[in-house]
């Protein structure tokens, strides 16, 4: 991923100054490393700065942001949909198991820059997991992680449901999903 010095331009960008960043490297290792929990509003993503934490959502939403303020607008949000298995994501092989499922497409962010993907979600998350299964990307803007990323992935897992003929409603799916996201904030 590129750096570049943070200059006082743009709300996020001053308060990541005041708080001792001098460069967007810093910031995003700083980012991969807050939990993995939701911020208390998806659409104030400066939340991750007073909540000390978000999800690949926020996170990068929050990145994007911040290359935006600097000018810097090559780094692009993306949002990927990926097949969700204990084969790429740890902890979750119970809760599938339990909903009879072998994977779940999950709407997942990150950023491009130069066409190769980066993730800033956790230390431990191997994005090279999710490029071997990637069903669908989009690129995005901060704004949309909020209340967009939400209906397109939930109208992607009913076209998959339709598509494959499962015998399985939205709202199941989209509770066994739910329930791995929470598995995954105890974990990361």
């Amino acid at each position: 991923m590129m750096n570049f010095k943070l200059q006082p331009k743009g709300d996020i960008s001053n308060r990541l100054i005041e708080m001792g960043f001098e460069d967007f490297e810093g910031v995003t290792d700083w980012v991969r490393n807050l939990p993995y929990e939701r911020i208390s509003d998806k659409k104030n993503i400066g939340l991750t700065i007073t909540e000390n934490r978000g999800t690949c959502g926020s996170k990068h939403a929050f990145l994007k942001t911040i290359a935006e303020e600097q000018e810097q607008y090559q780094i692009t949000l993306f949002i990927g949909v990926f097949k969700m298995s204990p084969a790429n994501t740890q902890g979750i092989s119970s809760i599938l198991t339990q909903h009879n499922l072998q994977y779940i497409p999950e709407a997942h962010c990150y950023l491009k820059f130069e066409g190769k993907r980066y993730d800033f979600t956790s230390p431990t998350l191997e994005l090279e997991k999710i490029e071997a299964v990637l069903m669908e990307e989009l690129e995005v803007q901060p704004n949309q992680i909020a209340g967009f990323k939400t209906r397109y992935h939930r109208h992607f897992i009913q076209k998959w449901l339709d598509k494959e003929g499962m015998n399985k409603t939205l709202n199941k799916i989209w509770e066994a999903r739910e329930a791995c996201i929470q598995r995954l904030s105890n974990i990361f």
